[in-house]
């Protein structure tokens, strides 16, 4: 049970830092369309 327990939490540590850089990369490409939209 603990084993299980270790391993669900890591995956979730992960998953949360992986879901972190996907919402900033979605920020990102948002912002540069808004800039690209803005300039032209």
């Amino acid at each position: 049970m603990g084993q299980a327990l270790r391993i669900t939490s890591d995956v979730i540590k992960s998953f949360r830092k992986d879901f972190k850089h996907f919402v900033l990369a979605a920020g990102l490409g948002d912002f540069r369309l808004f800039i690209i939209k803005c300039i032209n």
